[in-house]
């Protein structure tokens, strides 16, 4: 990507780099297509964009006489364009916001300057069977260094803002809003005027549409948790945590919070302990554990849970209580699963292995 651009903006200085952006993804993807989902190609291509584009317009604010005011003012405007850039993708991804990503960037830049110069002259000597020992380690040293800085940053914890909400509709009606902006600011008429308040509507229908979404629906999740058993159950903002109590522990805690994250604005959970029944919209959903019980009570459920490795003749429960579909957690014995699997197999009966699939989700 820096090979092209260099080369673009040595030859054709007025394109700026964007075609020689595009060309180089171009390449990329022709030989690795799947780069294109890859987080690191995205947030890559994403703040080179808005380095090329909106760092030239941030700098044209002031105009510092000092060289070295000018030097730190420029790594400034190089760090706000890239941060505009990647901001809502990692949001999205990672949930988090760095708010050292100022002081980390001041010091990254010149290291990554640095990184490529040297590495360039080391492919070549590299190359040529000239390398001497003491550029090699040289340049292990400062790949080191930077390493160590940005361990250091990642481990003040109190300086990042995390557990940010934002869906994919979002993220993707934010960078539309971005890139109307930078075409207002570098074109400054009534159409990029319209496409600019276009977009901040569209931004605030997918809050509007995403909040009364959330109001209005619901879910069951039986997650995928080694050696025991959890559901969560959302109606609205409201979620209910049904779990063994004895695994309460720190992993089912964070899981909770991952899934606080995804879905947005929740109420504070409530944890109550797994019982048999539930019904869920309409749905009853049965669950037998290790004591094996049932009765002639549980009849035709749409779905039932099976944890614990209970003691069972499937084929015979089947054709007792009708199942339409029977799920296994994480908590059974994996031969008991192949057993069971097979036998819904036999059976006609829909089988859903979380091990195996992930986390089982009904939404409602």
């Amino acid at each position: 990507m820096f090979t092209a651009i260099a080369f673009g903006m040595t030859f054709k200085p007025k394109s700026k780099g964007n075609n020689a952006l595009v060309i180089s993804m171009f390449f990329l993807l022709l030989f690795h297509p799947f780069y294109l989902f890859d987080v690191g190609f995205q947030l890559s291509y994403l703040a080179v964009f808005f380095i090329i584009n909106l760092q030239p317009l941030l700098a044209k604010i002031y105009h510092p006489k000092q060289k070295i005011i000018l030097y730190f003012w420029l790594l400034f405007t190089v760090t706000i364009a890239a941060q505009i850039g990647v901001l809502p993708l990692s949001l999205y991804y990672f949930h988090q916001f760095p708010g050292l990503f100022f002081i980390s960037s001041m010091i990254i830049i010149p290291f990554l300057g640095l990184i490529l110069g040297f590495g360039f002259l080391i492919i070549v000597l590299t190359f040529f069977h000239i390398l001497p020992v003491l550029f090699a380690n040289l340049y292990a040293l400062i790949i080191d260094m930077l390493n160590n800085f940005v361990a250091f940053i990642a481990d003040q914890e109190s300086f990042l803002f995390q557990d940010i909400p934002i869906s994919i509709s979002l993220t993707i009606a934010i960078y539309f809003f971005l890139f109307s902006g930078l075409l207002f600011l570098k074109i400054k008429n009534q159409k990029s005027i319209i496409l600019l308040f276009i977009n901040m509507i569209i931004i605030q229908g997918v809050l509007i549409f995403e909040k009364h979404d959330l109001q209005t629906t619901g879910e069951f999740i039986i997650f995928n948790k080694n050696r025991s058993s959890m559901i969560i159950n959302r109606r609205g903002v409201k979620l209910t945590v049904l779990q063994d109590i004895s695994n309460n522990n720190t992993k089912n805690q964070r899981t909770i919070l991952n899934y606080r994250t995804n879905i947005g604005k929740l109420e504070k959970p409530k944890f109550k302990k797994l019982k048999n029944i539930y019904v869920f919209n309409n749905n009853k959903l049965f669950i037998i554990d290790s004591a094996a019980v049932y009765t002639r009570d549980f009849k035709n459920p749409e779905f039932l849970l099976l944890r614990q490795s209970p003691k069972i003749n499937l084929e015979r429960m089947i054709q007792e209580i009708k199942p339409k579909r029977i799920i296994v957690d994480a908590s059974n014995y994996r031969s008991y699963i192949q057993k069971w699997k097979e036998t819904c197999k036999n059976q006609h009966i829909k089988f859903y292995n979380t091990s195996k699939n992930g986390a089982f989700i009904y939404a409602y």
